[in-house]
């Protein structure tokens, strides 16, 4: 992971997310930014709405709202960290992003 890190904030995929979410909230396993997954699905589903009301094909958002979906349902706890969705997808490929 940190190669491919590494990888994207030499390049244009470089973010906010990519320089210290993933290093210190993600691959630390803390999962401890501050935001719950129950907003996130919150604020997907207003988009999911505004989508559908415009009439907008967004294959894309659409897949991330159901990959949101399915881990809110996998992890359901009140306290779930958003990012915590990695946890599903990791225990759905039945891999680690973390070192163990």
């Amino acid at each position: 992971m940190e190669a491919a890190l590494d990888a994207i904030n030499g390049a244009s995929g470089r973010s906010l997310v990519t320089q210290e979410r993933i290093p210190d909230h993600v691959l630390s396993g803390k999962f401890d930014f501050g935001f719950s997954l129950e907003l996130m699905r919150k604020d997907i589903d207003v988009c999911m709405r505004q989508l559908d009301t415009a009439n907008v094909d967004a294959p894309m958002l659409r897949q991330v709202a159901q990959i949101f979906a399915k881990a809110d349902a996998q992890l359901y706890d009140q306290d779930a960290e958003h990012m915590e969705v990695i946890r599903a997808w990791e225990a759905k490929n039945g891999v680690s992003l973390r070192a163990s």
